[in-house]
Order: C-alpha cells, then sequence, then structure tokens
C-alpha cells in the first residue's frame, strides 16, 4: 500500500486500554464465552478480602451543558462532513478538489506491489498518501499525466520502500469540488430519520443527540472514577481467579491481533512499532490488565451480592433484544446459541454496580482555576 499509515497518532498509552479492558472484554458478542466461569460460579470472598468503605465516594464530574451556540456549530460541523462531490471542468486541480485518478507506482523503474490503481477518487489535501503525491497534482488539467518523483517515510511498515526513492505516474481523470449541503426539508428527508422531516424536528433531535451523549459521558467519567476508588479501598488476597484473568487476556490479546490485522502487520510488529515492547514486556502488561480487570469485576460482583443487585433475566433478554447486532449476530437466537449472554450479564451487572456507587457517592463538580 501506498498510503502514509503514520500519518496520524496511533501510540496509545497501553494502561488506558487495560483499564478499560473490564468494560470492553465483558460486552459479549466480540470473541468467546466464559461459558460456566461467569462470575456467578466465582466465590468473590475467596479473592476480597475487605471491600472498605464503598459508599459515599468523593467524585466530581461536569456536564456539559448543550447551549444553542454548540449545538449549532456541531450542526455546521456535520454540514461541512456531508459535502458531496460534483465534477467541474475547465479549470485545473486545487486544494480540497476530489481528483479520480490512475497511478503507477515504481521503484528503480519496477512496479511495486500496492502501488497501481485505477479510477482512484483522493481528496487533495488529505493526507491519505506520502508527502509531495497530493501536492503534486495541484494545477494539473483533466487528462494531464504526470511523474512524481517522491520518497517513502524512513518509518513506512514495508521495509523494502522504507525510505525509498520512487516514481509514481499519475493521470487525471477528472476533477470535482467538494460542495457543502443546504440545511433545509429536502437534506433532513436525505439523512433517512424517521423522526425528523423538516428542519425544525432535526434540530430537536440533534439537540437530543447531544445531551444523551454528554449525560453518557458524564456517567462514564464517574463510573471510572467509582471503580478507580474501589481499588483503592478494597483488599484483595494474593490469589486471583485465574480463569476470569485466563478470559480477559484472551480478549485483550484477540483485540490487539485484529489490530495488528488492520494494518497489515504482525502481532510482534504491531506492539513494537506502535507500543515500543518486546513480546514479553506486552505479555507481562497484559497479564497485569487481565489481573486487574478480573479484581474489579470479582469486587462489583461481591458489591452486587451484598446491596442485593441483580440482572433479572427479563432485564437480560430485553438488553440482547436491543444489542445482539451490534455484536456481530444476525439474529436473537444467534446470540443465545453463542453462549454469550452470561457474560453480557455480568457486564449488565457490573454496570449496576457502578451505578449503585454514583448513587451513593458525594459527586461534585470541578472547581476552576478562577474560583480556588
Amino acid at each position: 500500500m501506498i498510503y502514509e499509515r503514520f500519518g496520524f497518532e496511533m501510540k496509545r498509552v497501553l494502561a488506558v486500554i487495560m483499564t478499560v479492558a473490564l468494560a470492553a472484554t465483558l460486552m459479549a458478542g466480540c470473541g468467546s464465552s466464559k461459558e460456566e466461569d461467569n462470575l456467578s460460579s466465582i466465590k468473590f470472598e475467596k479473592y476480597v478480602t475487605s471491600l472498605g468503605e464503598y459508599k459515599g465516594m468523593e467524585l466530581s464530574a461536569e456536564k456539559q451543558e448543550i447551549s444553542d451556540e454548540y449545538m449549532e456549530s456541531y450542526i455546521d460541523y456535520m454540514l461541512e462532513n456531508s459535502k458531496e462531490p460534483v465534477e467541474v471542468t475547465g479549470r485545473a486541480v486545487v486544494e480540497g478538489d476530489v481528483v479520480n485518478i490512475d497511478y503507477v507506482g515504481k521503484k528503480d523503474g519496477v512496479a511495486f506491489d500496492g502501488g497501481t490503481a485505477e479510477g482512484y477518487d483522493l481528496e487533495i489535501g488529505s493526507g491519505t498518501f506520502i508527502d509531495g503525491f497530493e501536492a503534486g497534482l495541484v494545477g494539473c488539467n483533466i487528462g494531464d499525466t504526470v511523474d512524481l518523483d517522491l520518497t517513502f517515510p524512513e518509518a513506512y511498515p514495508n521495509e523494502e520502500l522504507a525510505g525509498a526513492p520512487v516514481v509514481f505516474t499519475v493521470t487525471v481523470n477528472s476533477i470535482s469540488e467538494l460542495v457543502r449541503p443546504e440545511l433545509n426539508d429536502e437534506y433532513v428527508q436525505s439523512l433517512g430519520m424517521e423522526e425528523c422531516q423538516n428542519v425544525e424536528e432535526f434540530r430537536v433531535a440533534v439537540r437530543q443527540s447531544l445531551e444523551d451523549s454528554a449525560e453518557a459521558n458524564y456517567r462514564n467519567e464517574l463510573q471510572t472514577q467509582a471503580i478507580d476508588k474501589l481499588m483503592e479501598i478494597c483488599e484483595f488476597s494474593e490469589e486471583y481467579p485465574e480463569k476470569l484473568v485466563d478470559y480477559y487476556k484472551n480478549q485483550i490479546n484477540d483485540n490487539f491481533v485484529n489490530s495488528a490485522k488492520a494494518v497489515g502487520m504482525e502481532m510482534t510488529d504491531f506492539i513494537s512499532q506502535y507500543y515500543g515492547m518486546t513480546q514479553e514486556q506486552f505479555e507481562a502488561e497484559v497479564t497485569n490488565g487481565a489481573q486487574n480487570s478480573a479484581r474489579q469485576a470479582v469486587a462489583c460482583a461481591l458489591i452486587a451480592k451484598k446491596e442485593g443487585i441483580e440482572v433479572s433475566d427479563e432485564e437480560l433478554n430485553e438488553k440482547v433484544r436491543q444489542n445482539y447486532a451490534n455484536f456481530g449476530y444476525d439474529s436473537l437466537e444467534a446470540y443465545m446459541e453463542s453462549g454469550a449472554a452470561e457474560d453480557y450479564r455480568d457486564y449488565l451487572l457490573t454496570s449496576k454496580v457502578l451505578d449503585f456507587l454514583i448513587d451513593n457517592a458525594n459527586v461534585t463538580e470541578p472547581v476552576s482555576e478562577t474560583e480556588q
């Protein structure tokens, strides 16, 4: 591939991934099920020796207010990202155009794999291709063929092309402008939102969506703080629920394997390139993350047991009906047959416990620097 894979920041902190491993891996439907190794089969007291004072936690978060100005700016953002290409003639390529091109990339006069395409639509200025490719097409007219003398970046994943000088022969087939739609009833109806048939209804729906998102972000922040504080006040035995740890390790590894495949890399190369880790270091981090997730799970489950918090079959079935498609299943029956429903029950139970901790916490808004 000739795309610049490293034009965006991929080096996320591994610790962040491990922090959210509990929620991510309990969501079910993304891999194998624990089957008989669900939380309900674990003796929580064996691993949690003290829960501490989990009621009355000090939590602090601020919910975003959705002003009219913010809503209008978001709608403006939506319109900007809904631009459609409209073909133009009689002028040369400029920044922001979409050009349809044929190209052949050669190294030492020989075409290389992944460097040839026909009828490719490229937005000029998007940074999709390596440096110099898009800029080299500015000023070209329809029908022009140009040779671009370029160099692949040193950090390019394909070692045969990394740092190599190449020549791309590019033909411009057509030029299109990206045209921003007008906010009118016709545009709203084109979105396929059944509840919105005009601009007024659209604005109502956008505000509701933004408010729902603000509420979800607010609750997520409080849940993150609650689980962190719970880990601080709980006391654990030296043992871990190993089957649960193994389950989390498998899920975390699967997520990284899929990420590596998405960028066309082997797992060892992926963790070295993006995270600067050896395989041994990575495995140690995964084990640590899985152990932490297992402790979070059993601590929440023990609170659920103590406080009588449960997920009924009716609740579980209703949530499954709402979400099975999001887990990659074609039907409710296929999801239930996978055996993953009990994993989802674990996730819902954990969420209920976190909500319980928040509802019983002292929640305040952060103090700004001017108020200190």
